[in-house]
């Protein structure tokens, strides 16, 4: 789970939307226990022990505190996935498909999450150009273990059309593994922050593992989340450097047509001394070019 500094302000926002006033009242102890770092789930659970406590009931949770998990289930989901499904929200956040839909729905007219579509269905996405997420690109991001984590020259920012070209070829997010002949490989650029990205920053380990098996395989599995990878090949001094350019990508995306994509990309960046950010974007800006 990924939980970024200012979700006391997101909780408030999509609280208001979607639940009106009846839960102000839990707003505040809500928003202590994230900055705990615990898990929404256990936050609602908390929330829903201290209302029946003051109703002195033991029955079941009224309607209100149900909806409550959804939303936080929800908000769990979103700062963790970053780009889902309805499918996904149902499936690991555990809402119920009517509800999904209603929450989506809310916050894509909130501006909260931008709507794309991937082979005939809708696809979300966290948006950081919301007001309430405006310093996204520069500040630090806490993690699931309380980390910080600098984004600073890594997430590079792209436009609209790029996006829905990106998820449209069935691709979710793409970085770039740098090799560092003092260091070894690094994490150097991605387009967002997912959790895969946050796991990579956070246990380099798996970073190195791309680095090695990607000369074996084009195709990982990573936590559940699956990358193709295309090699970048630069040559800073007389050495050449093996470097790489990996996608994340959906289920049921084409892999082959992912790895042509990249594999072009791959070509336009080899050859050069080191691969700025410039390069970078400039290279998946060739992607605009694609048909639909």
């Amino acid at each position: 789970m990924i939980v970024q500094i200012d979700i006391s302000f997101l909780l408030l926002v999509i609280t208001g939307f979607f639940l009106g006033s009846l839960i102000v009242y839990g707003l505040d102890f809500i928003i202590s226990k994230l900055q705990q770092r615990k898990s929404a789930m256990l936050i609602a659970k908390e929330v829903i022990k201290e209302a029946i406590k003051e109703e002195k009931s033991e029955t079941s949770p009224p309607t209100i505190h149900v909806s409550l998990i959804n939303v936080l289930s929800f908000i769990q989901l979103a700062m963790s996935m970053r780009i889902f499904t309805l499918e996904n929200i149902v499936e690991y956040a555990r809402i119920p498909k009517e509800t999904a839909i209603k929450l989506t729905n809310e916050a894509v007219r909130a501006g909260i999450l931008e709507e794309y579509w991937y082979r005939k269905r809708k696809v979300y996405r966290l948006n950081p150009e919301a007001k309430w997420y405006r310093e996204f690109a520069r500040i630090s991001t806490i993690c699931a273990e309380g980390k910080k984590l600098s984004l600073k020259g890594k997430l590079i920012k792209i436009g609209r059309n790029l996006r829905e070209k990106l998820i449209g070829q069935g691709i979710k997010n793409i970085f770039y593994i740098e090799f560092n002949e003092e260091e070894g490989p690094e994490l150097k650029y991605f387009i967002d922050f997912s959790e895969l990205i946050c796991l990579l920053l956070e246990e380099s380990k798996y970073i190195t593992d791309i680095s090695l098996l990607s000369k074996t395989s084009p195709m990982m599995l990573i936590k559940g989340t699956k990358i193709i990878i295309s090699q970048v090949i630069t040559k800073p001094h007389e050495r050449e450097l093996e470097n790489q350019l990996c996608a994340e990508i959906f289920e049921d995306s084409d892999e082959k047509l992912v790895a042509k994509i990249l594999e072009n990309i791959s070509k336009s960046l080899s050859g050069k001394k080191i691969v700025s950010e410039k390069d970078f974007l400039e290279a998946l800006k060739s992607i605009e070019k694609l048909g639909a």
